[in-house]
């Protein structure tokens, strides 16, 4: 016998994988959305010549479990029929002036070479793992103050725009993935990558390295995939009818104003728009966890969050300067306003070539969104070499969101971590998912997560 009714705040890709596992085991699973759309941050849009975008860069991969991926991405002729697969995701990296289109990673060796060979020379030398919350620490003791001083403070500024001692390691690398370096050379680094210490802090110098390191191994890695058509909202669209198709009631424009609960259970949501109650069985939080203790009545730890801001240029050119195997690249030089490109035409080979489309993100504080135009970044992307000065710009469109990363700063981290405890010790049949769940950040951990999460509650198979 299927227990009652279920209910899912948030319709993010997490909402919507729970709200299909979690119909076979309820009566009614209620998703409860305050946008009017599903998704989130995965959506896409189309300019004024109707080409698609998405709202940054989201490249699906596969979990590796079998029954996941059915649910995320269909059977072996689904995946054939609407995606690309792309293998393992290829990304490259704009640094010092210098184009890396083998690694995501920073190269130490574009550093002046009395930088260099000091910094190396200390990241070798160290050899205890750090223990430190602190950024700025946990930086000098892992690779050294020269590296830290010359890559990860100039790094953090652009990003965030505050110094390394005001962030917490263990957030600074789950955001932004900078956590190795690429020094030495290439048959160097595959040897030290052999001794943990130096595997945590040496990169690869190129993915068919990593892959060549693997030939040997049972470890496995991502499998890259991306819509053949519509962009990253295809995903949400395909997830949304699958959810439908089961019985999954989504209710749009809706926010819960209130958790009635006696004891440690949730009896009933009442939402803030109509008012309307709804009888909770067990709910599934998706949203941050102190939205969750105020609409209990509890009292949340507060802290002063700032967020970075973000403008989104997408543009379609008559041509390309860009190799056809990178899927984005990161630019992570000062210099540069814009920090992370998509390359739609490699993950969409059969649409995109004729497209030439790319988008180009800048994070910025909320006071100079509006002074980052798309002359400035069609410039940088001129000097990056993405572009040259005859490119002609066939469409274009901006998209402004205000509020998107938050700064990771000591005073959000341990807010949020002790909200995460404090909402999950409070009742028995909640379950906090998605990125605010506090375990992981990437999609297929994420979804991996809840998926387990269900698992252990209710014996799915």
């Amino acid at each position: 016998m299927k227990n009652k009714n279920c209910i899912i705040v948030g319709s993010g890709l997490t909402g919507l994988f729970s709200s299909i596992l979690l119909a076979d085991i309820f009566e009614n699973v209620y998703v409860i959305e305050k946008e009017n759309i599903c998704g989130g941050l995965l959506s896409s849009i189309k300019d004024d010549s109707g080409i698609i975008y998405d709202q940054g860069t989201h490249i699906p991969d596969l979990t590796q479990n079998k029954e996941i991926d059915k649910i995320l991405f269909g059977d072996f002729k689904e995946r054939e029929k609407n995606w690309n697969m792309l293998g393992i995701s290829r990304s490259g990296n704009y640094f010092n002036g210098q184009m890396n289109e083998k690694n995501p990673m920073i190269d130490t060796r574009s550093l002046p070479s009395d930088i260099y060979q000091k910094g190396i020379l200390e990241l070798l030398t160290l050899t205890e793992k750090s223990s430190s919350t602190k950024l700025d620490e946990f930086m000098n003791e892992t690779i050294g103050s020269t590296f830290t001083k010359n890559i990860c403070a100039p790094v953090v500024r652009k990003f965030y725009d505050v110094e390394l001692s005001e962030l917490t390691s263990e957030n600074f690398i789950k955001y932004v993935g900078l956590s190795r370096f690429i020094g030495l050379n290439p048959s160097a680094t595959m040897l030290l990558k052999n001794i943990s210490v130096y595997d945590e802090k040496l990169a690869f110098h190129s993915v068919d390295d990593y892959l060549d390191s693997l030939e040997n191994s049972n470890e496995e890695y991502g499998i890259n995939l991306y819509p053949k058509k519509d962009g990253v909202n295809y995903w949400i669209n395909y997830l949304e009818s699958k959810a439908r198709k089961k019985g999954v009631n989504i209710i749009f424009g809706e926010t819960v104003k209130l958790l009635n609960h006696s004891g440690n259970k949730i009896n009933s949501i009442e939402l803030g728009v109509s008012g309307k109650k709804i009888d909770c069985d067990f709910i599934v939080w998706s949203a941050p966890p102190n939205l969750a203790l105020s609409a209990a009545g509890i009292e949340s730890k507060k802290a002063i969050v700032n967020f970075r801001s973000t403008s989104i240029f997408h543009f379609s050119f008559d041509r390309l300067e860009v190799n056809d195997k990178l899927h984005y690249l990161w630019n992570w030089d000062k210099e540069y306003q814009h920090y992370r490109i998509t390359l739609y035409p490699n993950l969409r080979p059969n649409i995109a070539p004729s497209e030439n489309n790319i988008s180009v993100e800048v994070m910025s504080s909320l006071e100079e969104l509006e002074s980052i135009n798309s002359d400035d970044i069609y410039k940088e992307l001129i000097s990056i070499g993405i572009i040259d000065d005859s490119t002609k710009v066939l469409s274009k469109k901006r998209q402004n969101i205000k509020v998107t990363f938050p700064i990771p700063t000591f005073d959000f981290d341990s807010a949020i971590k002790e909200n995460h405890q404090l909402l999950s010790s409070s009742f028995e049949n909640i379950m906090l998912s998605g990125r605010y769940g506090g375990k992981s950040w990437f999609h297929r951990d994420v979804v991996k997560g809840a998926y387990l999460d269900i698992q252990k509650r209710f014996g799915i198979n």
